[in-house]
């Protein structure tokens, strides 16, 4: 006799596990079918607090996450995500232009006190506005879409270049000097911007060791 088919709950535990937290229960539905044409398993919480619970009690490649929630906002199960772990989340909004809506992966969602909005050009530290220059908001954004690894010194250049501002031989240490002083940043010790010798720079967690 043939062996049985696996069971549903075993196919489950096999497959890349995505955990969507939105309070749209046909947008749940309908990223659930899209995802599970690719072979992701997608489980769904539809509050704050179901999210941040729910996200704690299980593994999961990947979380969707919406910032509008009944119970508390994407902001606050963003932070009780961050305390348990790391896993990558994509933060959702409808607060901004269509280029906002999808913030992406790791920006401003891997730093909680550190937010970053491409759309409106802003970031804030710990809720207050920071005045960065074209070039340092593009560096800072480079680097929290890269959060946790290095980026080069000539990739990021290269990123400078591209919008056209005005660059030199030692433009990216210049920025991120600049940078790391409106973030509070000690060179020595950083909170956010670590010197990778010899390599280039990346952008961790505060309190996250080296």
């Amino acid at each position: 006799m043939p062996p049985p088919p696996p069971s549903k709950d075993l196919l489950a535990t096999a497959l890349p596990r995505v955990l969507l937290i939105d309070d749209d229960r046909d947008f749940c539905a309908l990223i659930t079918d899209y995802l599970a044409a690719f072979g992701y398993h997608v489980s769904a919480a539809h509050t704050g607090p179901a999210g941040a619970e729910k996200a704690a009690a299980e593994p999961w490649q990947a979380i969707i996450l919406d910032v509008m929630l009944p119970g508390f906002d994407g902001f606050e199960v963003l932070r009780r995500i961050r305390r348990a772990g790391d896993t990558p989340v994509l933060m959702l909004t409808a607060r901004g232009d269509e280029a906002d809506q999808i913030v992406g992966l790791e920006i401003g969602a891997a730093v909680a006190e550190l937010r970053i909005n491409p759309g409106s050009r802003r970031a804030t530290l710990g809720g207050k506005p920071l005045a960065l220059t074209p070039g340092e908001f593009e560096i800072l954004t480079s680097l929290a879409r890269a959060k946790g690894r290095v980026k080069t010194r000539d990739h990021l250049l290269a990123e400078i270049r591209d919008r056209e501002y005005e660059v030199f031989d030692r433009a990216i240490d210049v920025q991120i000097s600049a940078l790391r002083r409106k973030l509070g940043d000690d060179p020595k010790n950083p909170r956010f911007i670590r010197t990778v010798r010899s390599a280039g720079y990346m952008l961790v967690d505060p309190g996250e060791e080296g």
